[in-house]
């Protein structure tokens, strides 16, 4: 856990949007930070949270949502997320709903001496008539040695819109598949 404290308010502030500006949910080491995260003034049926939590208060629902039981033949790379899944996004937007401010996902991997796995799973669901923009942003501090193997489900129904950025500013020492 001396990661998750040693990473404080503002020291993300040179690589996101202001929370004027967006929607946040930041997860260090692929493990959420509430106190960094800024969902608040998403509208009250919008579910947006982490997994993990969702994964205790709603089993259920998670399993339901996550993948475990599709029938899809994973690759070897969606199996080892299966297997170790740390956290990650959980977003269902309902119907006719449009956020009017884009959801940042940031994904902060702090450097330490060790190597890591880092194995989030987002799940993503616009129902129909539903619009929203999702920015994820993947940044590391230092000489981070690591590999992440993230997977993202997304789901939309008729007429749903999503536009979804992926920006990348990790370690060169970094592998992110």
């Amino acid at each position: 856990d001396a990661p998750f404290e040693a990473l404080i308010e503002g020291d993300i502030d040179d690589w996101v949007f202001s929370t004027e500006t967006s929607h946040r949910l930041v997860f260090a080491n692929g493990h959420f930070i509430a106190g960094l995260s800024s969902i608040d003034e998403l509208s009250a049926t919008t579910v947006v949270g982490n997994l993990r939590t969702l994964m205790a208060s709603a089993p259920e629902l998670a399993e339901q949502h996550l993948g475990y039981r599709t029938g899809f033949e994973a690759d070897v790379f969606d199996a080892l997320n299966r297997i170790c899944v740390s956290d990650g996004l959980f977003l269902q937007v309902p119907a006719d709903t449009i956020i009017d401010k884009p959801i940042e996902i940031v994904y902060v991997n702090i450097g330490d001496e060790q190597q890591s796995l880092i194995t989030p799973r987002s799940v993503i669901m616009l129902q129909a008539g539903a619009r929203a923009t999702l920015i994820e942003r993947h940044i590391s501090t230092g000489d981070s040695h690591y590999l992440f193997n993230g997977v993202t489900r997304i789901s939309m129904d008729h007429g749903a819109q999503l536009q979804h950025y992926r920006l990348q500013q990790e370690s060169v020492n970094a592998h992110h598949l």
